[in-house]
């Protein structure tokens, strides 16, 4: 059973309204595939990593993320998709430019055999590129699931990005047909050390059902003034609350994106306080878990907050990184040569501070750094 805080971090006096300083948003994706060739890089790129939206926010199409030499990225995308340039400008060290090309005969499905892709465009130097990789082993795929690492570069992300990568999987070196080829030049894809499922693989991987959140995105704003029921679910924003009631006090129990295809959870133990009842001088503390999904596993942290006269300050840091599921030793291996994989979460808290001096109108300044 969940701990409670002490009564005594709240008010004797009752407060008008609820707030939550949290936020979540579901980035759809259809599918994606991430090509690296950093052991034979060209003179600019060193990976590619088509992505395929269909959705009513980002529009329907393709688009190809160029991971640069230099750590920039380019963004190769067809005219009929709808970009915020904000949302790519933390990969890597930044975006460079966003480049519309029309992709003709552009084809990119996953099937059971695996990865079957087939993709020529022209860069921005004028060199045509063409990208084919068509698996056909007859060999049954065994996938997994995986959190993405985000790029350990990133010092300011706007939020802290959840990228699920559900029957996630590697191609397979045997019956594939593939080429890589930029301007003249061809270049040979990475590969990983060591077999998986019996089987040579390259380092180029693939998710047929991205499922990607992003959790407290930077904010400098009012908060509103929510009116909850007694306990029980609270609906704001595309997001469910669930709250308890502590000491005539609502407190956030847990809260998980509305409408969702996949079970993602984010529980607090203490529930995590009534904001605007904090009595002066109060002082908070407790545990954090997102639970991912039954193949995923979780990330863990804390949370602390203090209220010194009107302003809250908030910290949540997620250090105890991301617990995966380990369902073979080739995966193990893995995460053991690069523990990025698991301890990317922990480099990284989020910060808000939130002004109370006008009771009817809360504002909050929140941002992610890198510890």
């Amino acid at each position: 059973m969940p701990s409670n805080h002490p009564p005594d971090i709240y008010r004797q006096q009752s407060v008008r309204g609820f707030i939550t300083p949290f936020n979540l948003e579901v980035s759809p994706m259809e599918r994606l595939l991430l090509i690296n060739f950093e052991h034979d890089p060209d003179e600019v790129y060193v990976g590619f990593e088509p992505q395929v939206f269909d959705d009513p926010t980002t529009g329907t199409g393709l688009l190809v993320i160029a991971w640069r030499k230099d750590g920039k990225v380019d963004i190769y995308h067809q005219p009929g998709l709808i970009l915020d340039r904000g949302n790519y400008d933390i990969v890597g060290k930044g975006l460079d430019e966003l480049i519309e090309r029309p992709f003709d005969n552009a084809h990119f499905e996953i099937t059971e055999q695996g990865v079957d892709l087939s993709l020529t465009f022209e860069d921005k130097r004028g060199r045509l590129i063409h990208t084919r990789i068509h698996e056909s082993s007859r060999k049954p795929r065994k996938p997994f699931s995986l959190l993405a690492p985000f790029p350990g570069d990133t010092e300011n992300p706007p939020s802290l990005p959840l990228v699920l990568l559900y029957d996630f999987y590697f191609v397979r070196k045997s019956n594939t047909d593939l080429e890589i080829k930029i301007g003249k030049k061809s270049h040979r894809l990475d590969s990983l050390p060591v077999p998986m499922d019996g089987s040579w693989m390259y380092f180029t991987r693939y998710a047929p059902d991205p499922f990607i959140l992003n959790w407290n995105k930077a904010y400098d704003g009012p908060l509103t003034l929510l009116q909850p029921p007694d306990a029980g679910e609270l609906r704001h924003r595309q997001t469910v609350y669930d709250l308890v009631e502590n000491a005539g006090f609502l407190e956030i129990s847990r809260m998980r994106p509305e409408n969702a295809r996949y079970d993602v959870q984010f529980t607090f133990d203490p529930p995590f306080p009534h904001l605007t009842g904090l009595r002066d001088g109060a002082q908070a503390q407790g545990m954090f878990d997102i639970w991912l999904g039954e193949s995923t596993g979780y990330i863990d942290g804390v949370y602390h907050l203090h209220r010194q006269d009107n302003q809250v300050e908030i910290e949540v840091h997620p250090s105890g990184g991301w617990h995966p599921r380990v369902p073979k030793w080739s995966l193990w291996f893995i995460f053991r040569v690069a523990p990025i994989f698991k301890n990317w979460p922990k480099t990284y808290s989020w910060i808000a501070r939130i002004d109370l001096n006008q009771p009817d109108l809360p504002v909050m300044k929140s941002n992610w750094n890198r510890i």
